[in-house]
């Protein structure tokens, strides 16, 4: 489905019917270059808990739940053949369930299946695997007692949760659930980790009323986790078994203080990419050593944001595709040339639009410029940009904030640095529809214009984050697209070595908007022709935000664009 056309728009007439024998059913189906997306419809009387799990996939593919008039409401993405799972309440009516295959060439079987309970978000009603919530404690009460309660009444207190805490306990057939009770004494930044399984367990947190704040619910023995800011006050957790018997490791993490208040300058304060990798819950140490030495490849930008404590413990953004959307990108750099996307499904200079996408020989990109598949950067503004993302750690030059991530080059701006809104539109929905996981746009106007605002919500919708640069200007509010923060999407800011707001920058204004500040004064990267030199502006600032986020997309690749959003910008520290 190509959402540059029809807006995620979607006819139900279009759909097949999943009808609920026994409130479950289930469909195999398979995807093709011809057939790259089906799409399930099911209509419910009555409010509902949907289970909708799509697994046996032979390559990557995704699901997602729209309602009747084609707005999103969940999406799982997990890479490559790992299951795919959402777990949502839906209100009376009909939705629709997506298969969508990932790629240019999207070629998968796969089994889809969807299990609806009678069930309102409460810990009184039902579990997981369907029985309900008096059931599950009474089998539970049976159990042999163990160090956690097995009841909501006899929740473990653990009492105060500063820090991070560990627990290792298991759940089984005749001990399903653990409850654990907690206690935050003032708003938090909280994450749960549930790890070390050998058969399927879930993790949910709920409020002190009993309703459902968020749950995690991975199939197999995938690591469960579960972010949120809390406010003071009493939360309870449950470990629940799905099938099968499994010890299991559980982490609380509450270690940031309450985020930064919105300020008109600064927005949300400074990017720091330790914190929000840890709290995007992907890594099971919740701490980072900090490194001695300094190394002279590792430009100051990145030192002070932190990447490199990322870096050792394995976290690189690997396998994690930025789209830089800007003058294209040096993409025989030295220092870049191993990390350039490559498009594996076009064969080069055949003449021919192999993977039927609409471009030919759009084997390293596109350039929306000259129209080729070269988009070679006649300016140096895309390269420096590209290099601060993920130019590599090969001890030379510089190395990037996510220095194992690919670069999508799409070339929308000439060699005076100067482009069409059209050409801009193009190249983010090039991005949306060609894999990119984020985008990179180091670019503005002041024009708040409605095409590159519907683009932007789509890759939102399409759980692609876009990151933003706030504008040159010193103003009092961001340039556009930044401006688009406030509902899509992170404004950046530029920030000098002593952490102070560049004078320059852009400011966030007044409306509050997702906004963050990152090193943005003589920063060091790549130029054209295997050269090197020093940028200033919010368009260097926002490659770091841009890097950042492929790090945490490594760590936890379920992360949707809201959650990082939101992890960004309570992560974010004071600014001198």
């Amino acid at each position: 489905m190509d959402f540059s056309r029809n807006q995620n728009k979607f006819d139900v007439s279009d759909s097949r019917s999943f009808r609920l024998r026994g409130g479950q059913s289930q469909v195999r189906g398979s995807l093709s270059p011809d057939n790259r997306s089906d799409l399930y419809s099911v209509s419910i009387r009555r409010k509902r808990l949907f289970r909708a799990t799509l697994n046996r996939l032979t390559h990557n593919a995704t699901l997602t739940v729209f309602d009747e008039s084609g707005d999103r409401l969940a999406k799982s993405k997990q890479r490559g053949t790992r299951s795919e799972t959402i777990h949502r309440t839906l209100e009376p009516g009909t939705y629709l369930f997506q298969v969508r295959g990932v790629g240019r060439r999207p070629q998968t079987n796969y089994k889809l299946r969807l299990v609806a309970q009678s069930k309102t978000d409460q810990l009184g009603s039902s579990s997981p695997d369907g029985s309900s919530s008096s059931e599950l404690m009474t089998a539970a009460a049976r159990a042999p007692v163990d160090a956690v309660g097995n009841t909501l009444s006899t929740a473990l207190n653990v009492g105060v949760v500063s820090g991070t805490l560990r627990y290792e306990e298991a759940v089984g057939n005749l001990d399903q659930a653990d409850f654990y009770q907690i206690a935050l004494g003032d708003r938090q930044l909280f994450s749960l980790s549930l790890d070390n399984l050998v058969a399927d367990a879930d993790l949910a947190l709920f409020n002190r009323a009993g309703t459902l704040i968020q749950n995690s619910l991975h199939s197999g023995t995938q690591q469960e986790f579960i972010t949120q800011v809390l406010n003071p006050g009493q939360y309870f957790i449950r470990v629940s078994q799905f099938s099968g018997e499994t010890r299991y490791r559980l982490t609380l993490s509450a270690n940031s203080t309450s985020p930064n208040p919105f300020n008109a300058q600064v927005g949300y304060g400074l990017l720091n990419a330790t914190s929000a990798v840890i709290q995007s819950g992907g890594l099971a140490q919740p701490t980072f050593q900090q490194q001695s030495e300094l190394s002279p490849d590792i430009p100051w930008g990145v030192e002070r944001i932190n990447a490199r404590d990322v870096w050792e413990q394995g976290t690189t953004g690997k396998g994690v595709t930025v789209a830089v959307l800007d003058s294209g990108v040096d993409f025989t750099h030295i220092d870049l040339d191993d990390n350039i996307w490559i498009n594996s499904d076009e064969i080069p200079g055949n003449g021919i639009d192999d993977d039927g996408n609409g471009y030919i020989d759009d084997r390293l990109g596109w350039d929306f410029v000259d129209g080729d598949g070269r988009p070679m950067d006649l300016e140096g503004h895309g390269t420096h940009v590209a290099g601060t993302i993920a130019a590599e750690r090969n001890g030379f030059g510089v190395t990037g904030v996510a220095p194992d991530a690919a670069i999508m080059a799409v070339r929308v701006l000439d060699e005076e640095g100067q482009g069409f809104v059209s050409d801009i539109v193009r190249g983010l929905y090039y991005a949306i529809n060609n894999g990119a996981d984020v985008i990179n746009l180091s670019l503005g106007g002041n024009s708040p214009t409605p095409e590159i605002r519907t683009a932007i919500r789509d890759a939102f919708n399409l759980g692609i984050p876009v990151i933003m640069a706030a504008g040159n200007e010193g103003r009092s509010v961001p340039s556009f697209p930044a401006q688009f923060a406030a509902q899509w999407g992170i404004a950046v800011g530029a920030s000098d070595r002593t952490d102070r707001f560049a004078n320059f920058s852009n400011q966030a204004g007044f409306t509050p908007l997702d906004y963050v500040v990152a090193p943005g004064v003589s920063i060091p990267s790549t130029l054209p022709g295997d050269r090197y030199g020093l940028l200033s502006g919010t368009s260097m600032a926002t490659p770091h935000v841009a890097g950042t986020v492929a790090l945490m997309l490594d760590a936890n690749p379920t992360l949707t664009p809201s959650e990082v959003e939101t992890i960004l910008i309570n992560t974010a520290t004071t600014l001198a």
